[in-house]
């Protein structure tokens, strides 16, 4: 990287290297007062580098600028590639419906507000925004001197302490540039994940969307930040302006981070009063840090959905499903209990990350074996070529002339019925898998006979189908039969359905329990892709994650394993 940058290499302080009490090993701060620079300073800091060395991020804002950037940079007018590579960075009074974003001006503004920073004097407050109903968390982040939208949010070594709460969409951003620690990983990638929800609450009350907040995970470290705190309105916290951090370097604020039922983040800015600080320091470390404090976990919202549960259990009802219009009509197919059990909770299908009810994904299952997910492959032929892979791999079936693709896979085993072979690639089960998150090298991938990735799953794709969603799952057995009730045979209904007293309560999961259970075999690939060059219309793409015996399974997969019967008082 460029030598005139302010920060190298040998100035940079990681996380690891404090001692046990959280302490910085140059300043001896406390790590949330600790000023030294980290690696988002050598990162982040596109005034200090050479900007034609390093290649524009993937998630860009206006007129390819870095949204993190966005309402930051002030670009000269003219050519940019031309422009001269020092940049200078303003805070805008322009109110937000005056910012202009004319790509021939290229002038991008910010407005600071103060409405989004709350003077408090106690955590029983803070909690007052926060109702049980609502919301399972709340954290409290104090933030050091030089923490603010420029240099990101330290939040944690691993990025899974918000990974399994929240619901994010994982992608990739810019390239790693550093050549000393994690040297290996420079030119890949940095992993990134953006809040599916995030907003800013306000001292109205108001809750405004923020839809870039991001986590970066940098996996050479390893550590976890946040930034792209700008609100879908052009605004950021006064208190998290660069402006702000430098007039006032002695304020002290505190960033509390909520979490609402269904993973989303509703987050605020307090500036303590009186003993508030402290307080919130004697509060515990959240999964066990020393700079994120728990203030409050509670999950009220089971006993909503016990309660429901327990009115439907035991009795036998008609096989039906919900439409998007809130209509119930008869069903038929084979998800019929799935279908069922969601429309007797009055609940419209999903397929989102936001579980089925409150953020609670419900699995109804009439065998042992049981789907987790069905996650397609975004590498390899499967990806690039669906019609390819199928007609070079899959069987065809002479009657109806479709190609099929079958078999049980287990990672590094060979199948018998299409001869692949799936492996994990990039990971190793006894290293921190925070620090082998690095975007293209962790995946798992599909080998055909002659070596060719046939198919393969990157890791931002198997984490946005494994996680906050599946943080918190009940598992219900079912019962399925042949109606006999004349009535719903006239109705439309060919089933009957009936749900088990005793669930299966899990909370608590994380990628590497998944990867893990792959490993070990106990999740496996059980297919059932169709490609039908006669009627494209009855093609599918199906990639069932299953588990043989989910009563086994859920004691590796999950933190939490609760046996509940329904009908117990």
């Amino acid at each position: 990287m460029d030598t005139s940058s302010q920060y190298h290499e040998q100035d940079i302080i990681h996380t690891s290297e404090f001692d046990e009490w959280g302490f910085c090993p140059r300043c001896k701060n406390d790590a949330a007062d600790c000023e030294c620079p980290g690696p988002a300073d050598i990162f982040e800091h596109p005034e200090e580098t050479d900007s034609r060395q390093t290649e524009l991020p993937s998630s860009q804002g206006v007129d390819g600028v870095h949204s993190d950037l966005i309402g930051q940079l002030e670009l000269p007018l003219g050519n940019e590639e031309s422009a001269d590579t020092s940049t200078s960075y303003r805070i805008s009074d322009t109110p937000a419906s005056d910012v202009i974003k004319d790509k021939n001006t290229k002038e991008l503004s910010m407005t600071e507000t103060h409405c989004y920073e709350h003077e408090l004097s106690s955590i029983e407050e803070i909690l007052n925004y926060f109702p049980e109903d609502r919301f399972t968390h709340v954290l409290a982040k104090p933030l050091p001197k030089n923490a603010n939208d420029k240099n990101q949010v330290y939040f944690s070594s691993d990025f899974n302490m918000l990974g399994q709460h929240f619901a994010f969409r994982y992608g990739e951003r810019g390239l790693v540039t550093s050549h000393k620690k994690g040297g290996k990983n420079a030119g890949k990638r940095i992993p990134e994940a953006v809040f599916e929800d995030f907003r800013w609450l306000t001292d109205a009350g108001e809750e405004i969307p923020a839809p870039n907040v991001k986590m970066l995970i940098y996996a050479q470290y390893p550590e976890m930040r946040l930034s792209g705190f700008k609100t879908e309105t052009n605004e950021i916290p006064a208190s998290m302006s660069v402006e702000y951090t430098k007039k006032n370097p002695e304020a002290q604020r505190i960033m509390i981070l909520a979490r609402t039922v269904n993973a989303g983040a509703v987050a605020m800015i307090v500036m303590p009063q009186g003993e508030l600080a402290e307080e919130v320091r004697r509060c515990p470390g959240f999964m066990g840090s020393r700079v994120v404090r728990l203030l409050r976990e509670t999950y009220s919202h089971d006993n909503d959905l016990r309660q429901k549960l327990s009115a439907v259990v035991e009795k036998w009802m008609p096989g039906v499903r919900r439409t998007k219009d809130n209509e119930t009509i008869p069903f038929n197919g084979t998800q019929v209990c799935g279908y069922t059990l969601e429309d007797s909770l009055e609940i419209i299908p999903n397929s989102d990350k936001e579980g089925d009810y409150m953020g609670i994904e419900l699995k109804a299952h009439t065998a042992k074996k049981v789907t987790l997910m069905t996650t397609e492959p975004d590498m390899g032929v499967y990806a690039e070529d669906f019609k390819r892979f199928m007609t070079d791999y899959g069987y065809k079936d002479e009657k109806s002339g479709a190609y099929r693709w079958t078999g049980t896979h287990k990672a590094n085993m060979r199948s018998t019925r299409s001869g692949f072979t799936m492996r994990i690639e990039g990971y190793d089960r006894d290293k921190d898998i925070s620090k082998q998150l690095v975007a293209g090298s962790l995946y798992i991938g599909m080998y055909a006979p002659d070596g060719t990735l046939a198919a393969g799953w990157s890791m931002e794709r198997l984490l946005n189908g494994w996680g906050a969603k599946h943080n918190e799952t009940v598992y219900v057995p079912a019962q399925r039969r042949d109606t006999e009730n004349a009535e719903l045979k006239d109705a439309g209904n060919k089933y009957e359905v009936r749900f088990n007293r005793s669930v299966v309560w899990c909370r608590g999961t994380s990628p590497k329990k998944l990867l893990d259970a792959i490993l070990d075999g106990i999740i496996i690939l059980d297919p059932a892709p169709k490609y039908d060059p006669n009627n494209p219309g009855k093609s599918k793409r199906r990639s069932q994650w299953r588990v043989n015996d989910i009563s086994k399974a859920v004691q590796v997969l999950y933190d939490s394993v609760t046996y509940d019967d329904l009908l117990e008082s």
